[in-house]
């Protein structure tokens, strides 16, 4: 992604954003309380909450098994466990992942 690329998108997001808070202001978006069916129809919370966090399992996931990383002095720890065959790295990504567990059984 080129810089000019990146600022225009950014530009794009601002001008979204002041387009929708306004309008935000003025419509009582049906979530909590205030669920209707005048709108779609509804979603169990269950399945919102796990479309909602799918993006964050997959993505880590992808890159904890592929071996890709981010090469900060900081992630160089992280990369010494997991080279050395330790298994703390793993320790640690199962902790990661266990916290979605409960939520969608």
């Amino acid at each position: 992604m080129t810089r000019e690329l990146f600022f225009n998108l950014l530009y794009l997001w601002i001008a979204l954003a002041l387009i929708v808070f306004p309008i935000m202001l003025k419509v009582t978006v049906p979530y909590g309380r205030h669920t209707t069916n005048r709108w779609d129809p509804t979603l169990r919370n269950k399945w919102g909450w796990l479309i909602m966090e799918l993006p964050v399992l997959l993505i880590f996931s992808w890159f904890f098994f592929t071996g890709m990383h981010i090469n900060l002095k900081s992630d160089n720890r992280l990369l010494a466990l997991r080279k050395g065959g330790k298994k703390g790295y793993y320790i640690l990504t199962g902790f990661f992942l266990s916290t979605y567990h409960p939520q969608t059984c």
